[in-house]
């Protein structure tokens, strides 16, 4: 008895940090990038926006601070800011 056998190719990824023209992205093992959220990698903590790509040397939309590196800096309060979205 002849036994037959299927190769499937998948993809693979490793999570890793990617920089382009734009700026800093963290491409996740799945391939997708991290969006919309804080992300802990290593020791430090980063903002990604809505686009993908790292803030920094800023304070991020919920008022906490990002240095050059886009690290969040622990020993800065959180900013308190009255956001308004929508129309008047």
């Amino acid at each position: 008895m002849r036994r037959k056998y299927l190769a499937l190719a998948t993809a693979t990824f490793m999570a890793e940090w990617q920089q382009d023209n734009v700026g800093w992205r963290y491409q996740e093992d799945d391939g997708s990038y991290t969006m919309n959220t804080w992300k802990w990698i290593g020791d430090k903590c980063y903002f990604f926006a809505a686009d993908g790509y790292m803030l920094s040397n800023t304070v991020t939309l919920d008022g906490y601070t990002v240095d050059e590196s886009g690290a969040w800096v622990q020993d800065i309060p959180k900013v308190e800011r009255d956001w308004y979205i929508g129309e008047d």
